[in-house]
């Protein structure tokens, strides 16, 4: 029988996929990454669910110091393929938390006496971002 949580990639390895993919694009002159070679790849990436609350992406910040200079997006399941399906240069226009800061009000003001538990950054129509 098929198992999603069983074609889940651990979380060690997608890093190591992931560094490996900075290393190389940055060694083969990749057009915007060459920065990419004196660069980190954060440890801990900002995890992206499906609209089930199931890991979809992991995308790792690649930073030099503080600056973000680069995302790497690393896929959570072995079913959609490739583990490194997108590098993206710049630092995001998205922020999940500044996202989760202004919609609250209006979900509160929207659902009064309603509880919030827990927020998560959705993937609803690849590429489309959101907050569940």
């Amino acid at each position: 029988m098929f198992s999603e949580e069983g074609n889940l990639v651990p979380e060690g390895e997608l890093l190591e996929h992931v560094s490996l993919t900075v290393l190389r694009s940055a060694a083969i002159g990749v057009p915007g990454v060459t920065d990419w070679s004196r660069a980190t790849v954060s440890k801990k990436p900002l995890k992206i669910y499906d609209i089930n609350g199931k890991p979809l992406f992991y995308d790792y910040a690649i930073k030099k110091g503080a600056e973000t200079i680069g995302t790497v997006r690393a896929v959570a399941s072995r079913i959609l393929g490739a583990p490194v399906i997108a590098q993206e240069l710049g630092p995001r226009y998205w922020d999940f938390e500044v996202a989760v800061k202004k919609l609250t009000p209006k979900v509160k003001k929207e659902h009064p006496g309603w509880k919030m538990l827990s927020t998560k950054p959705v993937c609803y129509s690849y590429p489309k971002l959101g907050v569940m």
